[in-house]
């Protein structure tokens, strides 16, 4: 792309004391940005609560990002197995 700008990151000089706090408005911040991250959330507790409020896209996201932790990390257990079994036959022969 001929319109790509071209600057290293290094250079980009931000002084905080420049912003303006006041020039944020409320309704820039969402509920979200507001939640006390303090308390943990049981991902399934919230799946089987979308379901009950027929709110099924987000179960369904709720689901896939479940089921997709679960997978990442058995194939991460996988993955050190397997390297711990194969330099342990490296190592006693």
């Amino acid at each position: 792309m001929d319109d790509e700008l071209d600057f290293d990151v290094d250079d980009i000089d931000i002084d905080v004391d420049d912003i303006d706090v006041e020039d944020i408005e409320m309704e820039d911040i969402s509920d979200e940005d507001l939640m006390d991250d303090d308390e943990p959330t049981n991902p399934v507790e919230d799946m089987i609560d979308a379901i009950a409020s027929d709110e099924f896209n987000s179960a369904e996201t709720l689901f896939q990002d479940v089921l997709g932790s679960k997978l990442s990390d058995e194939l991460e257990m996988q993955r050190i197995n397997i390297g711990s079994n194969m330099f342990a036959t490296a190592e006693a022969e």
